[in-house]
């Protein structure tokens, strides 16, 4: 057995990165070039994996080789951060969102039981990919950032690609058992004054603000649902709105958990996150979760009058376009 730290956290991150073991070893059969029972063998930890197969595995499945050196470093917390790109993807951005795709994908059909949660301070990925118009606002947004020729919004083309990929996120993650959102109260405020922002330096129209607008108010409409029933239209899975109390709350970050699966992530870039499998880091976010939980307000099969105040204030906040 090759027990060698480095070497362990190895075989933990492959196998978090495809639990199916079937799956995994055929996918990576076909990345090092070998039979499927020699990669069984190297799962099994009988033989190791040599230095360019894995690398190899490490540039197919996206895991850092530097954040598996830091695993000897006790002070020393691994996170990665994956910067696709959006609007001229190349191969090895459709890999990289494809991966994760399949890893999620593959964590739902395993049957186990998932909990998500998120405190969000503008409104989170797989509430605004919902919506077309919400979606490719946010895209322009990076766009904006990313580009240094500041093109106008109308002038930008999202590829089919992208648009699937979005969705297909949207659709998995609302298959999640339980998934709490913590909101702050200013939600709505960050995405109007972003388009007030490029509105103000004439790089949007009216015409396609009154478009994104339109998708703000039907997704604050599907919120309140949400927040009324308790679950998600879609699946029926189980999910609790909770409202910041007396601040706001500007940074966003989630987890994704199962009984045997922990991923922790911190929102950067607009679309993207660093993310860590690391259970010292996962452990450190859910309890920051838990805590700004204990002093939020549950407004879901709840407190209806706050409940009603909170999205009635989201919507005021987005007519002000």
């Amino acid at each position: 057995m090759y027990s060698h730290p480095i070497y362990t956290a190895l075989l933990s991150e492959i196998t978090k990165k495809c639990p199916t073991k079937y799956k995994l070893a055929n996918q990576l059969a076909n990345v090092v070039g070998l039979s499927t029972e020699a990669v069984y063998r190297r799962l099994r930890d009988e033989i190791p994996f040599k230095f360019h197969e894995i690398a190899a595995i490490a540039r197919y499945l996206n895991i850092s080789l530097d954040a598996l050196i830091g695993t000897e470093l006790n002070k020393s917390q691994p996170f990665q951060l994956k910067l696709p790109n959006f609007i001229s993807p190349g191969e090895d951005d459709i890999i990289m969102i494809d991966t994760f795709i399949e890893f999620l994908r593959t964590l739902i059909d395993s049957g186990k039981n998932i909990e998500a949660g998120h405190v969000a301070g503008t409104l989170p990925q797989d509430i605004f990919s919902k919506y077309s118009e919400l979606r490719d606002f946010y895209i322009y947004k990076w766009y904006y950032y990313s580009y240094p020729q500041h093109r106008r919004y109308e002038d930008m083309i999202v590829p089919d690609i992208v648009k699937k990929n979005l969705d297909k996120q949207n659709t998995m993650s609302k298959k999640y058992h339980r998934t709490s959102y913590i909101f702050d109260n200013e939600l709505y405020n960050t995405i109007v004054d972003s388009i007030l922002f490029f509105k103000n330096i004439r790089l949007i129209d009216d015409s396609s603000i009154a478009k994104i607008k339109v998708d703000m108010l039907e997704s604050i409409d599907y919120l309140e649902k949400m927040s009324i029933t308790g679950m998600f239209e879609e699946t029926g899975k189980q999910v609790r709105i909770y409202v910041l109390n007396d601040m706001n709350h500007t940074m966003s970050f989630s987890y994704i958990c199962t009984d045997d699966f922990k991923m922790s992530m911190i929102k950067a870039f607009f679309l993207t996150s660093v993310t860590s499998t690391n259970e010292k880091v996962f452990e450190t976010v859910k309890e920051w979760v838990r805590s700004i939980i204990s002093t939020s307000m549950l407004i879901t099969e709840a407190n209806e009058r706050q409940r009603q105040i909170y999205f009635e204030q989201q919507r005021k906040n987005v007519n002000r376009i």
